[in-house]
């Protein structure tokens, strides 16, 4: 993930960090993971997913400080994970897929529950993989489903030796032809 602010005036400093359940207050100059104070980039952080505090599935607190005086600015946030779409647990999600391409998807599982994975191809044909990290693809996947059918289903049983312990599934949908 990054965020920038931009100043058209002042100097703003950039304070951020993950809300999680164990720790909801928002960030501030002085509740802060991440800041851009001490970076040579003084207006950007970049949070790679490799780093301890990062969490793809939170929501994130960002403040903005100026010091002494006010200042005018523009704040972006950009999400540069492969898998950036969370899919609802039985909410359907439209999209398309150009061939030989393909889109990523997170899915966070209930508690004690199976994953049933479907995918319906409206035109031409889809295929489904399902993995542990936003890499998976068709060698990597732990589950997959390439049938030349409308419908690919994946089921996870959620005794399944390889069910993450923490719920989460990376779904890679591919269109080859």
């Amino acid at each position: 993930m990054s965020i920038s602010v931009i100043p058209s005036s002042g100097a703003p400093s950039l304070y951020v960090k993950a809300i999680r359940p164990d720790n909801d207050e928002l960030a501030s100059n002085t509740n802060f993971v991440w800041t851009s104070e001490n970076l040579s980039s003084k207006y950007e952080i970049t949070i790679p997913y490799n780093d301890f505090e990062y969490c793809e599935l939170c929501d994130y607190s960002i403040a903005v400080y100026s010091g002494v005086r006010p200042a005018d600015y523009t704040l972006t946030v950009s999400n540069i994970a492969r898998c950036s779409v969370l899919l609802q647990n039985g909410t359907p999600y439209i999209a398309n897929v150009g061939f030989f391409e393909s889109h990523c998807y997170v899915f966070k599982a209930s508690k004690g529950k199976s994953v049933h994975i479907t995918l319906k191809s409206i035109s031409g044909d889809a295929d489904l993989y399902v993995g542990l990290d936003d890499n998976v693809d068709p060698e990597s996947a732990i589950w997959k489903s390439e049938k030349l059918e409308e419908v690919d289903h994946i089921k996870i049983e959620k005794d399944d030796e390889n069910y993450p312990s923490d719920r989460t599934f990376y779904i890679d949908v591919q269109a080859l032809f």
